[in-house]
This record gives C-alpha cells, sequence and structure tokens, in this order.
C-alpha cells in the first residue's frame, strides 16, 4: 500500500522529468520530420519497470500484439496503466484524446510530435476523421477509447460512434482489446493493488457496436 501511495507521487515527477529532458530531442525530431515514437516506447517502459517494483503490479499481454503500423485499436479504458501499456508495445502508437491536454506546457509538444490527435469531446472537431486517416497513412496505430472516459473494470457502459467511423472511412479492421487494470490501479486512487494486469487483445475485424460488445464479453470470458 506505502509502495502505490509512492508511486503515484512518483509517476507524475518522473513522466515530467522525462519530458523536459527530452524536449530538445522533441525540436529536434519535428525539425527533422523524424519518428518520435521511441521516445513515447521508453517512457513507457520505464514507468512499468517502477510500477512492479514499487507496486507488485506486473503487465502481461494476452492475444496477438499488432506488430505492424497502420492499425486501429480499440481499448477498455479503466485507468492510466493501460495507456502507459498499449504505448510500451505497439508501433507507433498515438491517441485520440481530450482537447484540453493539448494545452498543457511541455506535454503539447509530445502530444504535436508523437501526431496525437486531440478533440473536443463534446462536439468532435471538424477535420478530425480526415486526420485519422492520414495517420492511419502514416502507418501509426491509432488507439481509441471506444467507452470515451474511464470505467470501472466490468461495466457495461456504451461505444462511441468514432472507432466505428474511422475504422468504414479508412478501411481498416480493429483490434479489441480488454483489460483488468481498474483491480490494481483505481479510477482518482492513489492506493495501488499488488497483482496480474492482463492487456488481452482479441481478433481483428470490422466491428460494429453490437460484435465488439460481444467480442469483449469473450474476451472477459476466457481471460478474465
Amino acid at each position: 500500500m506505502i509502495g502505490g501511495i509512492f508511486y503515484s507521487i512518483f509517476f507524475p515527477i518522473w513522466t515530467l522529468f522525462i519530458c523536459t529532458i527530452g524536449l530538445p530531442l522533441a525540436f529536434a525530431t519535428r525539425f527533422l520530420k523524424k519518428d518520435f515514437s521511441f521516445y513515447g516506447r521508453f517512457w513507457a517502459k520505464t514507468c512499468l519497470f517502477w510500477l512492479k517494483a514499487f507496486t507488485g503490479i506486473k503487465v502481461v499481454y494476452l492475444g496477438k500484439i499488432p506488430k505492424e503500423g497502420g492499425k486501429i485499436v480499440a481499448s477498455q479504458h479503466q485507468s492510466v496503466l493501460e495507456i502507459i501499456a498499449l504505448m510500451a508495445v505497439l508501433e507507433k502508437p498515438i491517441f485520440i484524446l481530450k482537447q484540453s491536454l493539448a494545452y498543457l506546457p511541455i506535454f503539447n509538444v509530445y502530444i504535436k510530435t508523437l501526431g496525437m490527435i486531440a478533440v473536443n469531446r463534446k462536439k468532435l472537431n471538424k477535420g478530425w476523421l480526415e486526420t485519422a486517416k492520414q495517420r492511419l497513412n502514416d502507418k501509426k496505430t491509432l488507439i481509441i477509447f471506444p467507452e470515451g472516459t474511464r470505467v470501472e473494470f466490468n461495466s457495461n457502459a456504451p461505444y462511441r460512434n468514432g472507432v466505428f467511423k474511422v475504422s468504414k472511412e479508412a478501411n481498416v479492421k480493429i483490434t479489441p482489446v480488454c483489460i483488468n487494470t481498474g483491480l490494481f490501479w483505481g479510477r482518482r486512487k492513489w492506493k495501488k493493488k499488488a497483482g496480474v494486469a492482463k492487456i488481452i487483445f482479441g481478433n481483428e475485424d470490422f466491428y460494429s457496436s453490437e460484435s465488439l460488445k460481444q467480442e469483449m464479453q469473450r474476451l472477459q470470458k476466457e481471460y478474465l
């Protein structure tokens, strides 16, 4: 428990440190128009290392992880942990995230450099779909949380249409990701619970809201 509380304090400090020292490299990468995803992966892997060391939370991956970019990943969203875990293993990962994050000093540099897509959740930005299609053409892995926000483990929150719209317009299949991270890293909770956090990749397909829900339920039944 003490380790979990310590990590809750350490995590934002470590993240700010990594982002600050990497600023020159981020600006240079943008100027040279080079891929910067390696730095995000470095940050994610160090966070997972410290997480296990301080809290005893071990992340394991099940199913077939997409090894190439240009994919759409639709993940359940229960905590910050799955963001870190997905960044650590996916090729050129980018997120569709809330617009307010794009105004944070230092972090906004990384959002732009990595090619993240910031949207207004209440009213989607005009052109966000075309931007998403372009990112897929650039062989980036588009990670979307179709529930739109963090939810409790085993909840049945409705899916928003964005992920299905991108899939149809870009003609790219969706890879579902089922998780149990909320059991160990709760929403707005300082305490962390030791255990095995599972990141489960499902079958790649063209999903509808109903068929995606069925695939998530299958993964929960088989793996959780």
